[in-house]
C-alpha cells in the first residue's frame, strides 16, 4: 500500500513540477490577450506601446507590465481604464513617457 501511495506523490509531484515551472519561467503567454492589450491602448493613435510584459499568474489570469510613449499622454488611471474589459488581466502597471516631435529623428 506504501508504495502505491509513494508513486501517486510521485506522480502529482512531476506534474506540480512541469505546471510550476511554465509559469515560473514565463512560457505561458495568451497571444490573443497581448493584441487586444495593443489594440486598446494604442487605439488613439498617439499612444504607442513600447515594450511588454504579460504572463500567466493563475490558471486564468494574468499580470501586465507596459512601457508607453505618446506626445500627449493621458493619466494611468485612463489607461487602465481602457484595459477594464479584460478580466482576465488581475494586475496592470504601467509607465507612460511623453516625448515631442524633435526626439523623433
Amino acid at each position: 500500500m506504501g508504495i502505491i501511495g509513494a508513486i501517486l506523490i510521485f506522480r502529482w509531484t512531476i506534474l506540480l513540477i512541469k505546471e510550476s515551472a511554465s509559469i515560473l519561467i514565463g512560457r505561458e503567454s495568451n497571444e490573443e490577450l497581448v493584441e487586444h492589450i495593443h489594440h486598446m491602448i494604442e487605439v488613439d493613435g498617439d499612444t504607442k506601446i513600447t515594450d511588454s510584459h504579460v504572463w500567466r499568474i493563475t490558471q486564468d489570469k494574468y499580470a501586465c507590465i507596459l512601457c508607453l510613449v505618446a506626445s500627449e499622454p493621458v493619466s494611468v488611471l485612463e489607461y487602465k481604464t481602457r484595459l477594464s474589459s479584460l478580466h482576465e488581466l488581475e494586475h496592470i502597471t504601467i509607465e507612460v513617457n511623453q516625448y515631442s516631435e524633435s526626439d523623433v529623428k
